[in-house]
Parts: C-alpha cells; structure tokens; sequence
C-alpha cells in the first residue's frame, strides 16, 4: 500500500471566544443596579469613560440650610421630602452600637468599662451571650465573680433579655421586667421541654396548677421575645425595581419593554 500525502480542504464553521465576547457574555446576566454598579466600576478604573446615570438613581445635591427652610417654610413636607428607604437603612444602629452606648451611659468605673465593653463584644447578634464567664475573666485577668456582676448590669440594658446565657434566663429577665416571674412561671421555665412537647397534663403538675393555668402560662411565655438581638441586625430589605415593564393593550395584547428609565 502506497502513503502519500493528500491535501484535502474542509469548511468549518466557528466562533472566537474573544475578550470582547468573554464580556458580552457577562454583562448579559446583569440586572439594571448591576449593570450599573459595573459602569461605575469601569468609569473609576479609566479616565476616559464618563456614565450618566439615571435621575431615580442619582443622589440628590445637598440644598444649603438656608435654602432648606425657605423651600419647607410654611408647607407640609411632601413625600419626595422624605429620606429614602436605603439612606433609612444606612443610618440604622446595630446591637453593638446599641449597647456600647448604654456602656458609655451607665457603666461607671474603668474596669467595669472595660468589663462591660468585653462582654458585649462576645454576645451574638441574636443578642446572646454564650462565652464562658471564666474564659473572660481570664483574658483580662480578674475573677470570675467581676465579671458575673458586670454581666447582671449588662442585662439590665435595652433590648431586654439581652446578656442571656441560654433560653431560660432570656426568658426569665423579660418575664421579670412584666412583673410575671411568679413561681409557677419559674417552674415552667425550668420545664421547657414539657412546653416544646406541648404536653401540658405534664406541665401543670411540674408547676402545681390546674390546666387551665398552665396554659394561660405558656400563653404569656409566647408574648416575649426569644431572641431580642435580632430586632437590631436584621437586613433592610430594599425596593426592587422592575427590569422589564409589562403592559395589556385594550384588545388584550401584551407588550413586553425594557425599563429603560434604569438604564445609564
């Protein structure tokens, strides 16, 4: 069998994943804040670009005091007055901010200070504490017991319950500030278990009263609040705007257009 050489000449077809096509393809998954965000991006990393954005996404020069309260004198504030929903959001205060400053305000004494400070730090932004006492106690070198009186000042700060080491004694501070840490409420706070089963025959004997007020019991358990911290660290949650507008003709068509009032 002879070898020899053939040319043979094919026609394919294909495409070049250029960087040009690499990017086109990325900004295609982009919502209208997104796209946005990324021109923005872009117009800081090179000289030459300049974005405009839209009017309902660009922030509003700041009017002099005077002019302020000429332009507000003598009318109702409107609702363009009003601060937006994600300035609103910007200038909510977390649990530590909260507690720091009621540290600040109540908390005499530099190694309290310190102390208090030391405590809030290690409590969890559902407004637990579940660090050890003797584990800070012994990272600022003082006695475990210090640190405990500290802690009693520290659950007497806003939101109440807060300091807490586990349900119970959330609980149990909350019910105390109401005035309803009564004994039964103390027995059932030692039977929770009995509650989460909702076996309440069980629960009236653990407390010594009849049903009917053990289950008005656990009935005022259910107004407090197991978790007080998250009340400060919850996320805003922010308007979202529409990429695509949809609209219903009198013949009862449909049309289907960008918003393009987003758009920069």
């Amino acid at each position: 069998m002879e070898l020899r050489p053939n040319l043979i000449a094919q026609t394919r077809q294909s495409m070049a994943i250029t960087p040009r096509v690499i990017q086109s393809i990325k900004l295609l998954k982009y919502g209208q804040f997104e796209l946005c965000d990324y021109l923005k991006d872009q117009q800081d990393r090179n000289p030459m670009i300049e974005v405009v954005l839209p009017e309902p996404l660009s922030r509003p020069k700041p009017a002099t005091a005077r002019a302020s309260a000429l332009a507000v004198e003598g009318r109702a504030p409107a609702a363009s007055d009003l601060p937006g929903i994600e300035e609103t959001a910007a200038q909510s205060v977390t649990l530590r901010e909260h507690l720091l400053r009621q540290v600040d305000l109540s908390v005499h004494g530099q190694v309290d200070k310190i102390i208090a400070t030391e405590i809030v730090e290690s409590i969890e932004p559902d407004g637990y504490l579940r660090r050890d006492l003797d584990d800070i106690a012994d990272a600022l070198g003082i006695p475990e017991t210090r640190v405990d009186i500290v802690l009693a000042q520290v659950q007497g700060f806003e939101p109440t319950g807060v300091g807490a080491r586990d349900l119970a004694e959330c609980l149990f501070l909350q019910l105390a500030e109401r005035g309803q840490a009564t004994k039964p409420m103390m027995a059932l706070l030692d039977n929770l278990a009995l509650l989460a089963r909702h076996d309440l025959p069980a629960l009236a004997k653990a407390c010594g009263v009849p049903l009917a007020e053990a289950a008005a019991l656990a009935q005022q358990l259910r107004q407090v609040d197991p978790r007080p911290g998250l009340a400060f660290d919850s996320d805003a949650v922010l308007p979202a705007m529409p990429d695509v507008q949809v609209s219903r003709a009198e013949d009862g068509s449909f049309t289907v257009a960008l918003n393009t009032a987003l758009l920069p």
